[in-house]
């Protein structure tokens, strides 16, 4: 990938849009599978979102992430209150993934709904499409759209792009509208169309993009997305990765 100047593109798009809309801001505190996961569980998290799982299997995965100490599970909105029962008593947190292309009046809604189901955190896709346009004002505007709900209730809202469908610079202004537009995480998901995993430099320009105002989120499990600032991985083989319990 090229290595554009991320600070000065942080600040151009950043300058483009609080001129017209005004400051926002918040703030959070598949790769191959090796034999074992050698971080803590802390930094995993388990995610169902994609998977055609059943509420009792939802139920089944969510319980033994929570017996294994992972910090989240991950699920749609159709299996969202098995895993929040599941988990009504555990450390363990749950968020929800947002479907893919809904308007921004549908995601504000999914999100108000996902909140009152139980969700402690929501991610919404970043809309590519907008991005590769330079409809900066358009995918600020759809972003907020779900923070604004989920901010006063003091949920995580998390922004997941797609890395590997932009280029570099397109990848760090995008990140960077996730930040103005609130998003106490952004997650680095693998590409929306050829499931290519994320790169370790796709997680290192994002991580600078965003600085210490939101944590830097990753797909898979690879050891060096870490080393390239991402806080936490996740996956739907998270559980696989680790150690097993001894009995």
């Amino acid at each position: 990938m090229d290595s554009p100047d991320i600070d000065a593109l942080v600040e151009e798009i950043g300058d483009q849009l609080l001129a017209r809309l005004g400051k926002a801001g918040g703030g959070l505190s598949n790769v191959a599978v090796g034999a074992t996961w050698n971080g803590s569980p802390q930094a995993l998290e388990l995610d169902l979102s994609e998977a055609d799982h059943s509420d009792a299997e939802t139920r089944e995965l969510a319980l033994a992430a929570a017996e294994r100490g992972l910090y989240a599970v991950w699920t749609c909105g159709a299996r969202l209150a098995a895993a929040v029962a599941a988990l009504t008593a555990a450390e363990t947190a749950v968020g929800v993934v947002l479907p893919r292309g809904l308007s921004s009046v549908a995601k504000s809604a999914e999100a108000q709904n996902a909140m009152r189901l139980g969700a402690q955190a929501v991610e919404v896709p970043l809309e590519a499409g907008l991005v590769r346009a330079g409809e900066w004002d358009r995918l600020f505007a759809d972003l907020r759209a779900v923070e604004e709900p989920v901010a006063a209730t003091g949920v995580a809202f998390v922004v997941g792009i797609a890395a590997p469908d932009l280029d570099s610079p397109s990848l760090v202004r995008a990140a960077a509208v996730a930040r103005l537009a609130g998003a106490n995480a952004v997650r680095v998901r693998g590409s929306a169309k050829t499931h290519q995993p994320p790169e370790e430099e796709h997680v290192r320009v994002v991580a600078k993009a965003l600085g210490p105002e939101a944590e830097t989120l990753a797909e898979g499990l690879a050891a060096n997305l870490t080393a390239a600032g991402a806080t936490r991985l996740s996956s739907s083989a998270a559980l696989s990765a680790l150690a097993p319990i001894k009995s």
